[in-house]
């Protein structure tokens, strides 16, 4: 009885994690803003911060963009 129980609040909280992962990941273009971060659980921001990060980062590795990542690094070492 217990187990089945158990069972029901792990897909709940799955379902509810699914749910505000993807409504953060839709609303991830108005933020930042204490509201869409008082509205989501953290663990929903971050994991709609990573994707939206791997999304950006393909899209200019995909369009072929001369920058790269030494390039910044370089400039700063010299600066130091």
């Amino acid at each position: 009885m217990v187990e089945l129980w158990m069972s029901e609040v792990d897909d709940a909280m799955k379902d509810a994690l699914i749910h505000y992962t993807f409504t953060a990941m839709t609303e991830w273009n108005y933020q930042p803003d204490m509201d869409y971060l008082e509205r989501f659980p953290g663990q929903s921001i971050y994991c709609a911060s990573a994707i939206n990060w791997t999304k950006l980062v393909t899209e200019t590795i995909e369009a072929g963009s001369k920058w790269s990542v030494s390039s910044p690094s370089s400039s700063f070492r010299d600066k130091q």
